[in-house]
């Protein structure tokens, strides 16, 4: 995994199609939490759950902060609300105040 988006990073830079830091920001934790392992495992062959931890903390906050500046941009756009006989059912929240 860590390899694969060392790779993809590597190429979009030389390519210039867009910035690689959504790569580097997802692999950095990888990295650093292999690097840190030995002191979890004490020894066992396998990783531990600490090292997994480590490793997908900072690319799920990454991942977030990606989705909800997008969330930001395309919920407003939804209807507030949609009325099917007599009843009405909200699909979003109300984003008037924000206009």
């Amino acid at each position: 995994m860590l390899l694969l988006q060392a790779f993809i990073a590597f190429t979009l830079q030389l390519v210039g199609v867009g910035s690689a830091a959504l790569f580097f920001l997802t692999g950095l934790p990888l990295f650093v939490s292999l690097l840190v392992d030995p002191l979890f495992s004490r020894g066992r062959k396998e990783l531990s759950l600490v090292t997994y931890f480590l490793g997908q903390a900072l690319p799920l906050t990454t991942g977030t902060m990606l989705l909800m500046g997008t969330l930001d941009f395309f919920v407003p756009l939804v209807r507030d609300s949609l009325s099917t006989k007599g009843q009405k059912i909200d699909l979003a929240l109300d984003w008037s105040h924000r206009c």
